[in-house]
């Protein structure tokens, strides 16, 4: 699976937001700062989390970012389909309309699996859990990859 850098930047500002106390309104700038970025690493990735909802972002003093959701109720998967769409693609396309023949028939079931996998851990991470360090229970049960 590849990460990309708009996903990692949106769950780290969103973990940021869940670190603080709720309801705090608070600025690009402070976030990036926070998260060792360039301010202007930000606002597009910003701009698509408010987009999906899950934040609200006002302008000009006073102004910056917050919470429209709880960070109990924003996942992982959330963040990653707000910042790039599909949780996982072959190619461009997601897997379902991928349709194979003869030999490759069953690739298409794999990619399914290999969806499904991902979905259910993404899904069951929220912005509140990295936020408090912590992570439910059944991801310690699973398997890990062998080191790179």
């Amino acid at each position: 699976m590849r990460v990309g850098v708009k996903t990692d930047y949106g769950v780290r500002a969103l973990t940021e937001l869940a670190a603080r106390p709720a309801g705090e309104v608070v600025t690009l700038d402070t976030l990036a700062l926070a998260l060792g970025l360039s301010p202007s690493a930000l606002p597009h990735v910003m701009r698509a989390l408010r987009l999906a909802g899950l934040i609200t972002g006002r302008r000009g003093t006073g102004g910056g970012f917050r919470f429209k959701r709880p960070p109990e109720d924003i996942t992982v998967a959330d963040v990653i389909q707000a910042v790039e769409g599909q949780l996982v693609t072959v190619g461009d396309n997601p897997p379902m309309p991928v349709d194979y023949s003869g030999t490759s028939k069953v690739l298409r079931e794999v990619w399914l699996a290999a969806t499904a996998s991902v979905q259910v851990v993404l899904e069951s991470v929220t912005v509140a859990d990295l936020a408090a360090g912590r992570l439910p229970p059944h991801l310690g049960e699973l398997p890990r990859p062998a080191e790179v």
